[in-house]
């Protein structure tokens, strides 16, 4: 672990400077003046939301990365692996929320231009919806890469000694499996749990992205917080630690992440769905 906190570090860096110059672009518009303009102005600023929760996060997730690369191998295994958890959460949620800001960029770039070139309209459609696939990807395989670092973790916090963990991963699959045939036998029953009323306004999924930046910054915050209190504990007094530390650690590193992709997948979809209705 210690070995990939350098690169992640870098990875985490390089993301943080790319969404600042995103919002150096967004920032550097003229300000709106008929009323399309001020639709568009709104559009760039619902983008700013997801930038700015991305670059907290990201630029601390370096931070954190950073210091974990300057851990020894030897007694501190537990210490290095519990905060490498917990920086594993701010690299998923800030990765997803990147490509959120990402799409909302896109859709303030078409309401700007108001492109009446066919084939500049369609290109700029097919990046969208690509971008649209990728978020919905990511908001998969991001929770599902984070329940294995946290196995890991847990793995390596009892010695491999993790009888009946198993279960986890067969609830995991369960609902994986269920939803998959949910969504197979009645896609159109699933689009409307996840829509809501057809009558919905885009105000409410205004909500819940800022509820998911607000959820990203507040993890990435407090994840710095907990990492520095626990790269300060030594090593000899983790093996005297209570045995509710590492599942509060996982429940809070699984809980909150997951939370907040969910809010972004979900306001995302909503924006787009209202923006081309």
């Amino acid at each position: 672990m210690i070995d990939a906190a350098g690169p992640l570090s870098q990875l985490a860096g390089v993301i943080a400077g790319f969404v600042f110059a995103g919002v150096i672009v967004l920032l550097s518009q003229p300000r709106p003046s008929t009323m399309g303009s001020q639709q568009t102005g709104s559009a760039r600023l619902r983008a700013l939301i997801p930038f700015f929760a991305t670059f907290v996060a990201m630029g601390l997730n370096a931070y954190v990365f950073g210091l974990l690369a300057g851990e020894e191998i030897g007694d501190s295994c537990r210490r290095v692996w519990t905060a490498a958890a917990v920086a594993s959460g701010m690299l998923a949620i800030g990765t997803v929320a990147a490509v959120c800001g990402i799409v909302l960029l896109v859709r303030a770039y078409l309401g700007r231009e108001q492109l009446s070139v066919a084939d500049n309209a369609r290109t700029l459609d097919y990046l969208e919806r690509t971008l649209t696939v990728t978020i919905r990807l990511l908001a998969v395989v991001a929770p599902g890469l984070l329940i294995q670092r946290v196995y890991e973790f847990l793995r390596v916090w009892y010695d491999g000694n993790l009888h009946g963990l198993g279960w986890m991963w067969i609830f995991v699959i369960a609902v994986g499996c269920v939803g998959i045939v949910a969504v197979t036998v009645n896609p159109r029953l699933v689009s409307r749990l996840v829509d809501g009323p057809a009558d919905r306004q885009v105000d409410i999924f205004d909500r819940a992205l800022f509820f998911a930046g607000v959820c990203t910054v507040l993890y990435s915050v407090a994840g710095t917080a907990l990492v520095g209190f626990f790269l300060g504990v030594v090593p000899a007094e983790w093996n005297s630690t209570p045995s509710f530390v590492p599942w509060t650690v996982a429940t809070l590193v699984v809980t909150l992440p997951t939370v907040a992709i969910i809010g972004y997948l979900y306001a995302i979809r909503g924006i787009v769905r209202l923006s081309d209705g």
